[in-house]
């Protein structure tokens, strides 16, 4: 009987699996998974909870973005429509934050190194 009740178990997990997760590449462990209801709630939580390397890798900063501004404005542009205070019912902390970042890249070039 716990044998039979077992292979059910089995049987029924599987299923579920399956449910969640229909091909194999979505499912393979390397996949990200996201916790976030949007975008938006996502891109906060990284602006105001994480910081250094990581909140910059999540965030789409690049290396390519301290050498074009143009890259790093089209970057800045796209996240503060999401972030924008009037948006936000003036909730300014992640858009300063966002400014804050964007002038570390821009400025990067014009730090002294003495």
């Amino acid at each position: 009987m716990t044998y039979i009740l077992g292979l059910i178990i089995i049987v029924l997990l599987s299923y579920i699996w399956k449910l969640k997760c229909p091909s194999t590449e979505e499912c393979d462990g390397d996949s990200e998974v996201d916790y976030f209801k949007s975008e938006k709630d996502k891109i906060l939580f990284l602006l105001l909870k994480v910081d250094g390397e990581q909140r910059n890798n999540l965030l789409g900063i690049t290396d390519e973005m301290y050498d074009d501004k143009k890259l790093a404005k089209k970057w800045y542009k796209k996240l503060s429509l999401i972030v924008h205070p009037d948006r936000m019912n003036n909730n300014s902390d992640a858009f300063n934050e966002l400014k804050e970042l964007y002038q570390v890249i821009t400025d990067s070039d014009e730090v002294d190194c003495d």
